[in-house]
């Protein structure tokens, strides 16, 4: 929808908001919009090189993709806390959130593979049920089948 351009009661077109004077909200998902805004913070406060000096200082080791462990965000969120001039908590508190963030996102993450764990344990249990199940009812149609042909020899 943002795509197309539409006219309003006044005949000019409809843009979206990545061009000057536009209106219409940009064509974009989420994360798009996460990661754009990442890219340009990084650029923007020298990102990186407040994330090494908290590394650095702190001894904190990431423990994957960049990713600190919760007691190392906790520690560097209370010394960001305790900073009295802006300028150094502003990058500091950024990264900070940035790695909450990540933090979050992984939390999810595993709560979701958890849940998918299950419920393939639960399909796999289900699946073993129905084999049983259908072997179950092999026998006994085998069974009934000896029988009818055992009552057919009788009554013959």
């Amino acid at each position: 929808m943002a795509e197309s351009p539409r006219n309003n009661c006044y005949g000019s077109v409809l843009r979206s908001t990545t061009e000057r004077h536009g209106t219409e909200p940009p064509n974009v998902t989420i994360d798009q919009m996460l990661y754009n805004l990442n890219v340009y913070l990084d650029k923007r406060l020298g990102l990186r090189k407040c994330h090494d000096d908290m590394c650095q200082r702190y001894s904190i080791k990431h423990l994957e993709s960049e990713q600190w462990a919760l007691p190392d965000i906790k520690r560097a969120y209370g010394k960001t806390q305790r900073f009295w001039t802006n300028t150094k908590k502003d990058g500091l508190s950024v990264v900070s959130v940035k790695q909450i963030l990540y933090h979050l996102q992984k939390c999810e993450t595993d709560k979701l593979q958890r849940e998918i764990k299950t419920e393939k344990a639960k399909v796999r249990a289900l699946a073993e049920q129905l084999q049983t199940v259908k072997t179950d009812k092999e026998g006994l149609l085998h069974e009934n089948d000896k029988m009818i042909t055992l009552l057919s020899k009788i009554f013959k």
